[in-house]
This record gives C-alpha cells, structure tokens and sequence, in this order.
C-alpha cells in the first residue's frame, strides 16, 4: 500500500512500488501489503524501485535506476543498488556541500533569481536568504541542537 503524505512528489518515468515483500504468483498476500511512505518535497528517479514497508523523507532525492530497500532521511540523497546515502540535498534540488565545521553551504544557484530581487547586499542575503534555508535543512537532519538548548 502507497501513502503520499504531501505535496510536490516528483516520481520519475518506469519507477516502481512494490506493495509485498516476499511475492509469489500463487500466494495471495494481499493481507500483507507494507505501507510505503514518500514525504513532501521527495525526488523518485526514473526506473528507481521502492521496497514497500519504507518511508522515504521530505525532500529526499532518490537517483536514477536505485533500488531502495530501507527508509531514506530527509534531504538525503541516495543512489546505487542497494541504495546508498552518497550525500545531501537542498530543497531546491542541488547537492549540498559542507565546509570543515561541518556546517553546510549551497551555491547561489540553488536559489531562484526572483529570491535575489529585493536584497540590497551580501550581508542581507546570508540574512535574509540562505541563513534560515541552511538552518531549517541542519535541524531537520541533526546537525544542529535544537534552538532551545542555547544559552
């Protein structure tokens, strides 16, 4: 059984759910369908297979021809056969790379132009820009404490 809990879902052509996890033609199982998950923002490539009983995570980025057989974390991004974590991913759809601390950086790229419209300076865009959008993406993945813990 699929469940798409929100919006946006990109599900690629010839990809696939699987709903048992053990199929034979001449065994009904249809009382054993595992319920899928793919959260808001999730990126299904072409021809990826989805073992069924896994939640894939918001804005998750599943690449091209891979086969996933256990749950995806938000923004992860994954690829291969089985599917393995290679990195991570913006909401925007662009590989983010992290600086020595650990701390995650994107180019300007990944920000649509109309963004930039009303920013004055570069000040104000790491303010009023990508600040929150890197601060919101470490919290959801745990790379920072979360807001009530600070002094």
């Amino acid at each position: 059984m699929l469940r798409l809990t929100e919006d946006d879902v990109f599900l690629g052509p010839s990809m696939v759910f699987t709903n048992v996890m053990n199929p034979r033609s001449a065994v009904n199982r249809k009382d054993q369908y595992a319920e899928t998950i793919v959260e808001k923002g999730a990126t299904i490539g072409a021809n990826s297979t989805i073992v069924c009983g896994h939640r894939i995570g918001m804005f998750a980025f599943i690449g091209a021809g891979a086969v996933v057989t256990r749950d995806v974390k938000p923004y992860a991004l994954v690829v291969g056969n089985p599917a393995r974590q290679t990195g991570w991913m913006s909401e925007y759809g662009h590989k983010l790379q992290f600086d020595a601390g650990g701390h995650a950086t994107m180019a300007a790229a990944s920000i649509p132009l109309h963004v930039f419209s009303f920013v004055r300076d570069k000040e104000e865009l790491l303010d009023l820009v990508i600040d929150p959008i890197l601060q919101n993406f470490s919290r959801l993945v745990g790379l920072l404490e979360d807001e009530s813990d600070e002094v």
